[in-house]
């Protein structure tokens, strides 16, 4: 089950995945450009994909993937030559992406605050680790670092 601080307090969940009608923009497969590390990204996805690896040759395949799930597709073929360091990484790697998403796009922090204190739960049932299954099974991890992205907005803004 979706597990919380017990003074956190939610007034609704917002459910989002890649192919949810009103939420799929929250997937890091929406293909919303932002720009990192000097470079243009096309989704979270990619950004997050193409740092398993290190070469810059690398990188740059996963980033002119086609879609975001062409960059998965690629970097999973890629397995063996994933970054020593990507287990003490990813977070940070993945904190960075959704920040830039969100703070460098108008519409996109627009929604994002707009979805004030809501709980928001990415449903997957493949990766426990980023999301939730239906049933709540996971630990949501992406969810969290989106709402931790929501809370900087409203710092920023306040």
């Amino acid at each position: 089950m979706i597990r919380r601080q017990s003074d956190v307090f939610y007034t609704m969940i917002i459910s989002f995945y890649s192919r949810s009608p009103k939420y799929a923009w929250l997937s890091n497969s929406a293909h919303f450009k932002f720009v990192l590390d000097g470079k243009e990204w096309d989704s979270v996805e990619h950004y997050y994909q193409a740092m398993k690896f290190v070469d810059e040759e690398w990188q740059d395949a996963v980033r002119c993937a086609s879609s975001a799930l062409h960059a998965r597709k690629i970097a999973k073929s890629w397995g063996a030559r994933v970054r020593r360091d990507w287990r003490t990484e990813k977070m940070k790697v993945m904190g960075k992406a959704l920040y830039a998403k969100f703070t460098q796009n108008d519409e996109l922090r627009e929604r994002l605050l707009d979805t004030d204190d809501s709980l928001l739960a990415h449903i997957v049932s493949s990766d426990l680790y980023w999301g939730v299954n239906h049933d709540g099974e996971g630990a949501n991890l992406l969810g969290e670092m989106i709402e931790s992205v929501r809370q900087s907005l409203h710092q920023i803004s306040a």
